[in-house]
């Protein structure tokens, strides 16, 4: 999962939407573990609570105003 997280936060530059992107993994790789348990009913539940949550970035998103994180340093001489 963490190396999703960072795929996701190094291709599109957004915290946000790699956090979505994992909470939506999450489940399914439970799943594919323990298969049909209560933790991957727990973990959909708290996917469906971290979309909820970025409802609001989600939103930007889609608009395309969502802010970008930089990983470059402004290093002036």
């Amino acid at each position: 999962l963490i190396i999703i997280f960072a795929l996701m936060l190094a291709c599109f530059k957004m915290v946000s939407l790699a956090s979505i992107t994992g909470a939506l993994i999450y489940p399914l790789v439970l799943s594919a573990v323990y298969g049909k348990d209560l933790c991957v009913v727990i973990a959909v539940i708290m996917a469906a609570l971290v979309i909820y949550l970025h409802r609001d970035n989600i939103v930007r998103i889609s608009q395309g105003t969502e802010r970008k994180i930089s990983f470059k340093t402004n290093k002036k001489k």
